[in-house]
């Protein structure tokens, strides 16, 4: 069934406290470089383009185009350095530990409840869907935290970029918000018919 917003809420505010709990400096360091990621993708991105066209609107010198490029470069060559040093060195075990910190959380709990919740069909489903999820489910839910933040950080930007520009120009900006809500609705039938599919593959694999 359908978790309502408060039950949602609840579920994600668990997930997190999991990953904290098992690497607190895996959690700021993943939720850090996003907020150093997104404002970089927007200065060499749509604010560069900016900078270059009023330049040459109003024969500015090059130099100072050529600066910022080069101070931006020597900012994305340091971040992209420090993000293979985090994932690929110092975290590249991450996910192997922390799938054996929630395995363990979970055969801790099935050792403690009654073995007559496993006769009840609603319990077993419920455990080996946990079980099926435990691993990847905290995953997903990260990056898609991760990308929100990333969105909320990019499109307040360049909503300020466009209002600094010409206020009129967001009435093209709606354009991709629609798109979005669209991929949302397409998103959000997939999953339902996913999780529509479950029950009858594990009782097809019993």
């Amino acid at each position: 069934k359908k978790l309502g917003l408060r039950r949602t809420l609840s579920n994600l505010r668990f997930s997190l406290s999991m990953v904290w709990q098992q690497n607190k400096l895996y959690f700021l360091v993943y939720f850090t470089g996003v907020l150093l990621w997104a404002p970089l993708g927007f200065l060499n991105g749509n604010f560069l383009l900016y900078r270059i066209v009023d330049a040459v609107e109003a024969h500015r010198p090059t130099d100072q185009i050529l600066t910022f490029i080069i101070v931006i470069a020597a900012i994305d060559v340091g971040l992209t350095v420090a993000d293979n040093v985090f994932w690929y060195i110092v975290f590249a075990d991450h996910w192997t530990r922390f799938a054996a910190f929630l395995n363990k959380k979970l055969f801790r709990k099935a050792c403690e409840v009654e073995l007559a919740c496993y006769e009840n069909p609603e319990y077993y489903d419920r455990f080996l869907k946990a079980s099926d999820e435990v691993q990847q489910r905290s995953n997903k839910i990260l990056q898609n935290l991760r990308s929100l933040i990333s969105t909320a950080c990019n499109f307040s930007l360049n909503a300020a970029l466009i209002l600094w520009i010409d206020p009129w120009l967001v009435l093209f900006a709606l354009i991709p918000v629609l798109s979005s809500l669209l991929r949302e609705r397409s998103n959000r039938l997939a999953h339902d018919h996913k999780a529509a599919r479950k029950p009858v593959e594990r009782r097809m694999t019993y």
